[in-house]
């Protein structure tokens, strides 16, 4: 294997086009302490680069214990296939590379923490234990039904929260308000997934929010949760926690009805990658639109 191909390998590996799930919540908490006036590039590439690790790292164990598991029968239609499958890279090295890169987010934590205060390590050891036990025994949380609460809470609140705490060393509810949509859409790519994977996740005992609803029950979940995250910013706007700006983010309601239609199919596995993509895509604009919104001169 050449040099190209083996970056390529893991790259796929890591699942690193599914960095936006970090990127974004980083950014949000980074432009709202930007509006606030106070931005320091440095902190923000280095919590940037910190999380990241971490998410990689999970990606790693994650793939490491379902193959472990023989939890893989979905594993053969997500966006990006493990190169495990493929038999490209060996067991042994994901775990090895999951436990390098949660290292190097632990170098990162305390480097912040001595900069900016123990609060820092708090968070940390928070997202920490969430990435590495994800999967991982003896806690296990997303076979156990705590699978998307603990993603909205990392990818939300924790990583928005946390950033701004960063670079301002100081919190507000404004931060928490504006992470509570952008949680529950990066829980619902994971959310969206299970439901197509509902079968395979059932038979290998994971009893997440899907399994534990089942699918007709949980399509009319997601709707729920859509609601609320698009209502969250509602709430934000009239309660003037958030700027009038952010109600722009509500241009994405087509696509989420869209993606509700299309999930309502998930009996037909070809409707998985479209699926995955409309959530993907509400994501994306969404979170844009976010930080774009607090970058608008009041």
């Amino acid at each position: 294997m050449n040099v190209v191909s083996s970056i390529i390998t893991w790259v796929k590996a890591a699942r690193a086009p599914f960095f936006i799930a970090s990127i974004i919540p980083v950014s949000l908490g980074g432009t709202i302490a930007y509006s606030h006036g106070i931005f320091d590039l440095t902190l923000f590439l280095t919590v940037l680069a910190g999380i990241i690790m971490v998410q990689a790292g999970a990606d790693f164990l994650d793939d490491y214990y379902d193959f472990k598991t023989g939890n893989i029968a979905n594993k053969s239609r997500q966006f990006f296939k493990s190169p495990l499958l493929e038999g490209n890279v060996k067991l042994e090295h994901i775990l090895y590379a999951g436990l390098i890169c949660l290292a190097i987010a632990v170098i990162i934590a305390l480097y912040l923490t001595i900069t900016v205060g123990y609060v820092v390590l708090v968070l940390a050891a928070i997202g920490g234990f969430i990435g590495s036990f994800y999967t991982a025994p003896p806690f296990r949380l997303g076979y156990r039904g705590f699978g998307e609460i603990v993603i909205f809470l990392a990818f939300g609140p924790l990583l928005v929260t946390g950033t701004y705490y960063v670079l301002v060393k100081n919190l507000t509810i404004e931060p928490i308000i504006a992470s509570i949509p952008l949680g529950i859409l990066i829980a619902s790519i994971t959310y969206v997934g299970a439901i197509f994977d509902y079968q395979s996740d059932k038979a290998t005992n994971k009893k997440n929010i899907v399994v534990l609803l089942q699918p007709s029950k949980a399509i009319k979940f997601l709707s729920l949760l859509l609601l609320v995250a698009y209502f969250a910013v509602i709430f934000g706007v009239i309660f003037q926690i958030m700027p009038l700006w952010t109600l722009i983010t509500i241009i994405t309601t087509p696509i989420a009805l869209s993606l509700i239609k299309t999930v309502s199919k998930y009996s037909d596995s070809s409707a998985y990658t479209p699926a995955v993509s409309r959530i993907i895509s509400i994501v994306l604009i969404f979170g844009v639109l976010m930080c774009i919104s607090y970058l608008i001169p009041v």
